[in-house]
C-alpha cells in the first residue's frame, strides 16, 4: 500500500480522509488510470484492449496534449508534481510505466 498526502480521496471528492491522508494500492493506481484513459482518449472501444503493455504513446493512444491531459489528472488524483524530465516514452509508454511512475513520485523516492 501507498500512502500518500492528499486532498483528495481515491473517488475523487475533496474531502480528505483522517489526518488528510489517503492509502492507495497498486491496483487502485492501474485501474483509475486505466478508467481515465480509456474514458478520455479509448471513448466505446473495447476496456479489454487496454492492458498494462499497451502502448500508449508509442502506439499513438496519446500524443502530446493527451500527455499533458494525462499528466494533469495524475496530478491532481494523488498530489504529485512531475517535471518535464519525467515525462518520457520511458515512464509513460505504457499504463504499468506510468503506475511506477506516480508510486515513485508520491513516495518520493524519484528524486530526479
Amino acid at each position: 500500500y501507498l500512502v500518500i498526502p492528499t486532498n483528495r480521496n481515491t473517488d475523487g471528492t475533496d474531502k480528505p480522509d483522517r489526518n488528510g491522508w489517503t492509502t492507495l494500492n497498486t491496483n487502485d493506481i492501474r485501474e483509475t488510470t486505466r478508467a481515465f484513459i480509456l474514458s478520455e482518449f479509448l471513448a466505446g472501444e473495447d476496456p479489454e484492449s487496454l492492458n498494462d503493455s499497451t502502448p500508449l504513446i508509442t502506439g499513438g493512444i496519446l500524443d502530446s496534449i493527451g500527455t499533458v491531459r494525462l499528466v494533469t489528472h495524475l496530478e491532481q488524483s494523488y498530489g504529485i508534481t512531475l517535471e518535464q524530465r519525467d515525462i518520457t516514452v520511458d515512464r509513460f509508454n505504457t499504463v504499468a510505466d506510468i503506475v511506477r511512475t506516480v508510486e515513485s513520485k508520491a513516495l518520493g523516492a524519484d528524486k530526479s
